[in-house]
C-alpha cells in the first residue's frame, strides 16, 4: 500500500488535512520507520475505518517530507 502511496505524494495535488498525531515513532536499525497510533478500547467497526485512514494520511504525510523512506503505521491496541 504504501508504494502507491508514494507515487501519489510524488505526482498528486496535497491536499492539507488535520489528522492525529503520531503517539510513537521508530527508526529501526535498518531505517524503517514505524508509527503507532495508541488505543485503550476495541474499536468499532465505524472507527475502525477512521483509523485506517489516519494511519495511510500519515504514511502520506511522512513520504512528502522523505520520499525515499521506509515507512509503516501501525494500530496498536494493548
Amino acid at each position: 500500500m504504501s508504494k502507491r502511496i508514494r507515487e501519489v505524494c510524488q505526482k498528486g495535488k496535497i491536499v492539507e488535512t488535520r489528522s492525529v498525531k503520531v503517539d510513537i515513532m521508530v527508526k529501526s536499525i535498518d531505517g524503517e520507520f514505524h508509527l503507532f497510533d495508541l488505543k485503550t478500547v476495541k474499536p468499532n467497526k465505524s472507527a475502525s475505518e477512521k483509523y485506517k485512514r489516519t494511519l495511510l494520511e500519515w504514511i502520506g504525510k511522512f513520504l512528502i517530507e522523505k520520499p525515499n523512506a521506509k515507512v509503516q503505521s501501525y494500530l496498536a491496541i494493548p
